[in-house]
């Protein structure tokens, strides 16, 4: 937990064999049981995202920022593949909001130049694998 500046408030150490998406409504609980009751907004990675997890924060009216689980990307590829719309935030990221399906929810999109590189080198890595192993089968 930050302040709005970014100052440390307090966290939370967990169990190794524990996977974040089981952890949400412990450090909501914990923080707020510690901090007390305010109008924050939880901000977690994709990692912590899970139906339960969202069915749970948007029943208890909390505002939260979450990434979205790369699975979730392709109903999204339309908007992030137009050119209209978008707001430089700094050179090489770009991001716009817009309606959920739903149009109860705000998602916010964003694009990086450094993320597009890196999932491009991605893409050409295991396209090599792929190609070598093609190459042993044949050999």
């Amino acid at each position: 937990m930050v302040t709005r500046e970014g100052l440390p408030l307090g966290y939370e150490v967990f169990a190794g064999n524990r996977t974040d998406v089981t952890t949400v409504e412990d450090i909501v609980g914990t923080l707020e049981a510690r901090y007390g009751l305010a109008q924050r907004i939880w901000v977690m990675d994709r990692g912590m995202t899970s139906e339960e997890n969202l069915a749970w924060l948007r029943a208890s009216g909390r505002r939260y920022l979450l990434g979205t689980p790369k699975s979730e990307l392709r109903k999204w590829a339309r908007a992030l593949m137009d050119k209209r719309d978008w707001t430089t935030v700094r050179e090489g990221l770009t991001a716009q909001t817009c309606l959920g399906p739903t149009g109860t929810e705000t998602f916010l999109l964003v694009r990086s130049a450094e993320r597009r590189e890196k999932e491009q080198a991605m893409h050409t890595c295991f396209g090599q694998r792929i190609e070598r192993g093609v190459t042993r089968l044949a050999q």
